[in-house]
């Protein structure tokens, strides 16, 4: 798959993306690829995975986001930029990249305090 043109993928902060490209992932020089806010907030990078079954291709000056799980090498152009984990089985080739992290997901809730013990049985009168 190769994209030429930005992807903006839209939805709220909860929503997940998961695609499977059963090839190559080629992102062309100067393309984004991310997520956009819509107004209801932006999904977010950590919600967003990439499974790709060959290599991951990103040219200069582009910039993605997400969770890259790919079976060979991910490379990096010059200037490339994402907000993303990589996870290639094979390489890492970066040339004068920023990389940075998605955030961590919010905490959760606390646990509710445990019920009381049940209280014992009467004694038969």
């Amino acid at each position: 798959v190769t994209f030429a043109t930005d992807i903006t993928l839209r939805g709220t902060p909860d929503d997940y993306f998961v695609f499977q490209i059963h090839g190559f992932l080629a992102v062309g020089a100067r393309v984004l690829l991310e997520a956009a806010d819509v107004g209801r907030g932006a999904p977010q990078a950590r919600n967003i995975v990439w499974q790709v079954f060959e290599y991951v291709s990103v040219a200069g000056y582009a910039h993605i986001e997400g969770t890259f799980l790919s079976k060979a090498a991910t490379t990096f152009g010059g200037g490339a930029t994402c907000v993303c984990r990589l996870y290639p089985q094979t390489a890492l080739t970066l040339t004068s990249n920023t990389i940075g992290n998605p955030p961590p997901a919010p905490p959760m809730p606390p646990s509710p305090p445990p019920s009381p013990p049940n209280p014992p049985p009467s004694p038969p009168p």
